[in-house]
């Protein structure tokens, strides 16, 4: 499991997301739960507004791979 330290270094990190759909957007990092099992972060644009849970699979960039490694060692 991810410690609340652990999480806490990731906020503020800007992700690309890829959503449904065509669209991809660079977000920013606000907040971390896990879900019945799954790793969730809440993903804010960073143009724009509103906020949304992701999971990593949707990221991709450097700060993404921050987040891939942390989630590998819980």
């Amino acid at each position: 499991m991810i410690s609340t330290r652990q999480s806490a270094a990731m906020l503020g990190k800007v992700v690309l997301v890829r959503t449904d759909g065509p669209i991809r957007f660079e977000g920013t990092i606000e907040g971390y739960k896990n879900s019945f099992g799954q790793h969730r972060w809440l993903v804010a644009p960073v143009s724009g507004s509103g906020d949304q849970w992701f999971e990593s699979g949707r990221f991709s960039g450097p700060s993404a791979k921050d987040i891939f490694a942390l989630e590998e060692q819980s």
